[in-house]
């Protein structure tokens, strides 16, 4: 399992949020390039997987080669804590961040911050992204957006880490890599076990999907999200009314 730190992922921070304050942490520094979102082309056959085989969405995850069995111990799942639905991204859609967040900010009772809200905040057009005809969130602009958005910090890569901040009801910011490339794609990790299994929502199936930790090519830092800020920029998009819905399910 391949596992790097963002900051050594050489990225570049575009189009900062014009109330931009930073509070703590370093999550947010990038330099030289970005990492786009993966677009998943996937036809429900066996053609135009980027992922080289090795993620079929329409198995609900199971091309992961080991779920880690056995119990190894108590359950600490920590999932019961939050919803059981994430907004699923179309076919060829660069949302995965967007919706990510999406998912992150209703869990914490702010309805208001849509995908399309995210994607407004650092001046990308949702429905392009939506229908892949302009790039999703690079993770610069993540960074920008959950440094502003969230109370956040930077956990460990550990199974106990994982435990503890999502039994604490907090949502992990997790970025699969591809192993073909620089490509990334956002999940949402909402629950884990101490024998090394962990839960997260996937936009790419509009629900949970649960592997064992060892197997998943996590790159970057886990965000740990810990609240939704008060100010001025959260109030802002969380009342407006322009909001673009790409869910037939909750209409986010």
């Amino acid at each position: 399992m391949t596992r790097t730190h963002l900051c050594d992922l050489d990225l570049e921070v575009l189009n900062p949020i014009e109330t931009k304050k930073i509070v703590g942490g370093n999550w947010y520094d990038y330099t030289y390039h970005d990492i786009p979102e993966v677009v998943i082309p996937w036809d429900g056959g066996g053609g135009g997987d980027p992922w080289g085989g090795w993620y079929d969405p329409s198995h609900g995850g199971n091309d992961y080669p080991d779920y880690g069995g056995g119990n190894g111990g108590s359950s600490n799942t920590g999932s019961d804590d939050f919803p059981d639905h994430i907004c699923k991204q179309g076919i060829n859609a660069n949302t995965c961040a967007a919706n990510a967040l999406s998912y992150a900010a209703g869990h914490f009772g702010v309805p208001g911050l849509t995908a399309s809200d995210f994607a407004e905040m650092v001046g990308k057009d949702f429905n392009n992204m939506a229908y892949n005809n302009g790039p999703g969130l690079t993770a610069g602009e993540m960074g920008d957006i959950v440094m502003n958005v969230f109370d956040n910090n930077i956990i460990g890569m550990e199974i106990s880490d994982i435990i503890t901040a999502t039994n604490s009801g907090n949502p992990v910011i997790g970025i699969i890599g591809n192993p073909s490339g620089n490509d990334g794609h956002v999940v949402v990790i909402v629950g884990a076990e101490v024998n090394g299994t962990i839960s997260f929502m996937d936009s790419m199936t509009g629900s949970m999907t649960t592997a064992n930790l060892s197997n998943v090519n996590f790159i970057g830092n886990f965000v740990q999200l810990t609240g939704v800020k008060d100010n001025a920029l959260v109030n802002q998009y969380k009342n407006d009314t322009n909001d673009t819905s790409a869910c037939s399910i909750c209409g986010r």
